[in-house]
């Protein structure tokens, strides 16, 4: 077969079971050519006892081009003019600086709740100067076709008009019930049983994360962002030292303090309240005792003065706070909880002094052996507290709706405060499920700005599973440095969908793309150029692999399972400082469009193995995969051999 025609670009339509008839221009409508005809009709016919008839629901011209020059005939073809692609426009680079801000372009755009991808942006033109050299006989043969039933289907999503009237021959790319692994709620859920399927410890691949579904997920979270900011608080502490050191037998008395300079003044919130619920808004944060002064709030606290020096006792709790994680953790304490090692409103002067220390650059005036004390036990948790590697000092979390997708509805918080009000308002209760997922502080940057990486991995079978890893990733860069001191998405998020409304920062390094995206093995040579380029083969790709098999494997049961089907799926991950991988999210339907330079050769070339796997090795179990390489195939399981045997009752009645 010829190449595509370069004015001109195909497009698929109509439902799955036929309809839809041919849609060209009055040129090929109105062709007298019989042998043209003729050839259609063969051509149309053979396509039908071949089973090679497909429907393409969507934009893909590789796959359209992939699948005709195998012989397969498009249902529902019609030509329609070029247009041209479209630019959002952009907005200046950040001033930088704010730790809030408003509603970012994704925050304000609109969501179907359908866990697609979050990468979606207009395709470049991939017309090419080569035509077909039979599109009047295609066009005719299509038309001859209308009625009959694809034997493959494409879609971006599983419409119930198609998937709902299937034929066990018919190929079709997505699988039934596949939210479960496609949806930050099914995900977060499901993987809390992988320890069930071997010695395997969500945290160590998955950042914690948390679905504010109900009072006890809520609790959890809170629980969670307490010891964070424990540790958090020790860790400012050993980085910062002391401002001045005092005996350790000083409590949190009023001394006098060497001048400090006064901190901005901060815009009082509005306290907004939970609904009523077991446990309020005031006994998670801690509540105030109402009847201390400010003054000896503030003392009992261990803040004092303008500068708000961090004291002793606030310290003290922290560490106890700590120490009871690890007895916990060691089983010291087997009938404890170490969340309850302190009060409401112990917790409550830990986080105040937390906020005083990271946010407003707070001192601290304790003991010289507290440092040391802190140092110790840090040491203890950096060995027994899996997630260490990617907590900073800033306890940021990052709140995400539960089924949205393209940074759509995602902020920022650090503030325990922060949180809970949103969960008190009405927009969260009217969408439902939210996550609220630990933010990785220590992200492994590229000239000081932060990436994130997109891998394929394609699911053929779920009984036994069977999935391919795609050879081959992209690198998504922010086009901002990166930064914790400001809570932009644009900082934040590496998505296309959100850093396409943005211009890249003027000083960020010039070694970067302009298009903020680099394949694999760019990044491969950044590596060997530091002297790390084994760290790809020995740590990230097979970590990669691991964290999608035992994703996979959780969700195994939940997916439908039926033959002739396959999904083509992107993961999303994040490499910490040690070269560690971190799964993020499991899109379904990823954007194949090319929208940048990197996309358009790779998109291309996933689409055409993604057709050599699925389609070729139909027939050929030998047929080159392209990139595509098994990763993971599950042992098929033999049914036991039965002997058959009569089975009876033998028993006597009982007579009244």
């Amino acid at each position: 077969q010829g190449g595509k025609s370069k004015a001109h670009k195909t497009e698929g339509g109509g439902g799955g079971g036929g309809g839809g008839g041919l849609h060209s221009s009055s040129r090929l409508m109105t062709s007298e050519d019989g042998d043209v005809k003729r050839r259609a009709r063969v051509r149309a016919e053979k396509a039908v006892k071949n089973k090679k008839v497909f429907l393409v629901k969507s934009g893909y011209r590789a796959l359209r081009r992939t699948l005709r020059e195998r012989g397969w005939v498009e249902q529902n073809y019609k030509v329609v003019e070029e247009k041209p692609a479209t630019t959002p426009p952009k907005k200046p680079p950040l001033g930088g600086g704010a730790r809030d801000k408003g509603k970012t372009a994704a925050e304000n755009s609109d969501d179907d709740g359908d866990g697609e991808d979050d990468d979606v942006d207009e395709p470049l033109d991939e017309s090419s100067d080569e035509e077909w050299s039979d599109e009047e006989e295609y066009c005719l043969c299509s038309q001859h076709l209308h009625a009959a039933y694809p034997h493959f289907i494409w879609t971006l999503k599983r419409e119930p008009s198609i998937y709902n009237h299937l034929r066990k021959d018919q190929i079709v790319n997505h699988f039934a019930r596949a939210y479960s692994i496609t949806t930050k709620v099914g995900l977060t859920t499901n993987l809390q049983n992988v320890r069930w399927y071997g010695d395997v410890d969500p945290d160590s691949f998955y950042p914690r994360c948390y679905v504010l579904g109900g009072e006890e997920d809520k609790e959890a979270f809170v629980d969670d962002y307490r010891l964070t900011a424990a540790m958090s608080l020790l860790k400012l502490l050993v980085s910062r030292g002391v401002l001045a050191a005092t005996s350790p037998k000083e409590d949190t008395g009023l001394t006098p303090l060497p001048p400090l300079p006064p901190s901005p003044p901060q815009p009082k919130k509005s306290p907004l309240l939970l609904p009523k619920t077991p446990a309020s808004r005031g006994q998670l944060l801690g509540g105030q005792n109402p009847s201390k002064s400010p003054d000896q709030s503030r003392a009992a606290e261990g803040l004092e003065g303008e500068g708000e020096c961090v004291r002793e006792h606030p310290l003290q709790l922290a560490m106890k706070a700590c120490q009871a994680y690890l007895d916990s953790h060691e089983h010291k304490d087997i009938e404890g909880n170490h969340h309850h090692c302190l009060t409401g409103e112990e917790w409550s002067t830990v986080i105040k002094c937390f906020y005083t220390a990271s946010f407003n650059n707070g001192k601290f005036l304790c003991a010289s052996q507290t440092v040391q004390q802190a140092k110790a036990i840090l040491d203890q948790l950096e060995v027994t507290f899996t997630q260490f590697c990617i907590d900073g000092c800033h306890n940021m979390w990052i709140m995400k709706p539960g089924a949205m997708s393209r940074g759509r509805g995602i902020s920022c918080k650090v503030r325990l405060e922060d949180v809970l009000d949103v969960l008190a308002t009405s927009r969260v209760h009217k969408d439902g499920k939210w996550v609220i997922q630990k933010y990785i502080e220590r992200p492994m940057l590229i000239y000081g700005t932060k990436f994130d990486i997109r891998q394929w991995f394609l699911v053929t079978d779920w009984n036994p599973l069977t999935m391919w890893m795609y050879k081959e990733c992209y690198l998504r860069f922010s086009g901002q440095p990166y930064s914790l001191d400001d809570l932009d998405l644009s900082i934040h998020l590496c998505n296309n969908s959100i850093q396409k409304y943005y211009e890249n920062s003027p000083t960020r390094a010039k070694e970067l793309p302009k298009e903020n995206m680099w394949d694999s093995t760019t990044f491969q040579n950044y590596l060997n150029d530091r002297g790390e380029g084994d760290m790809w083969m020995s740590t990230v790709y097979p970590g990669m692999k691991q964290a999608i098999i035992h994703s996979l494997l959780v969700v195994q049961d939940e997916v439908e399972h039926r033959k002739n089907t396959f999904e083509l799926f992107g993961a999303d991950f994040m490499i910490t400082e040690d070269f560690r991988p971190w799964l993020i999210e499991i899109n379904c339907s990823p954007t194949m469009e090319s929208s940048t330079m990197v996309t358009a050769r790779m998109c291309r070339e996933v689409l055409e193995d993604t057709v050599k796997v699925v389609i070729d090795r139909r027939d050929d179990k030998q047929c080159s995969t392209g990139n595509f390489e098994i990763a993971y195939k599950q042992p098929k399981l033999e049914p036991p051999n039965c002997i058959s045997l009569q089975l009876y009752v033998q028993g006597t009645s009982i007579r009244s």
